[in-house]
C-alpha cells in the first residue's frame, strides 16, 4: 500500500482526538448522572472518534481503492478466522462477568447506584 505525501498520520490524531474529547466533556459538563440518557449517548457517539475520522479522511484523500478496502474488512466478518473469534466472545463478555462477580449481579455498591 503505497501512502503517497498526501499520508499525514497527525490528521488522524486530531480529528479522532478532536471528535471523541468533544463528545466526552459534552457528556461531563452535561451535569447528568451517567445513568441519564443524554451523558451516555454522548459518551458513546464520542466513541465512535477513530472509525469516523479514518473514514472521512479516506473520504477527503480521494483514495477510493482503500476506502473500499476499509469498509470490506469492517463488515467482512467471514474474513476472521474461529479462533479470533473466541478472542472477540471473550473481550466481549468479560466486563459483564466481571462487572457481575464484583456487584453480585444486582449492581449493589457501584458508585452510579448510590
Amino acid at each position: 500500500m503505497s501512502h503517497g505525501t498526501s499520508f499525514r498520520p497527525w490528521w488522524f490524531l486530531a480529528v479522532t482526538f478532536g471528535w471523541s474529547w468533544a463528545f466526552w466533556w459534552a457528556a461531563v459538563w452535561s451535569g447528568g448522572s451517567w445513568s441519564d440518557p443524554l451523558p451516555f449517548v454522548l459518551f458513546a457517539v464520542g466513541g465512535t472518534g477513530p472509525l469516523l475520522s479514518a473514514a472521512l479522511l479516506l473520504r477527503v484523500a480521494g483514495r477510493r481503492e482503500e476506502e473500499l478496502d476499509f469498509w470490506r474488512r469492517l463488515v467482512g466478518v467471514r474474513l476472521l478466522r474461529p479462533r479470533w473469534w473466541v478472542l472477540v466472545v471473550v473481550v466481549a463478555l468479560l466486563p459483564s462477568v466481571v462487572g457481575r462477580a464484583v456487584t453480585g449481579g444486582d449492581g449493589a455498591g457501584t458508585p452510579w447506584t448510590r
